[in-house]
């Protein structure tokens, strides 16, 4: 990272960050938790939620 990008903090500061995941193929669960543990440090995360597909005209889904 250059250091013209780093904030006041420095580098080794924490950051406090929220994250939004999604997954609509194969084993859901499975592909969030897994991307979860990937992140690192996670204190806090929510219940998984699953919706319905919302359809777009022409038949397509936007999140299905």
């Amino acid at each position: 990272m250059a250091a013209d990008r780093i904030g006041p903090g420095g580098a080794d500061r924490p950051h406090r960050v929220i994250v939004a995941l999604g997954s609509n193929l194969g084993d859901r669960q499975s592909f969030l938790r897994l991307a979860v543990s990937e992140i690192g440090v996670v204190t806090a995360a929510c219940q998984m939620f699953e919706t319905q597909p919302v359809h777009r005209s022409g038949g397509a889904c936007e999140n299905g």
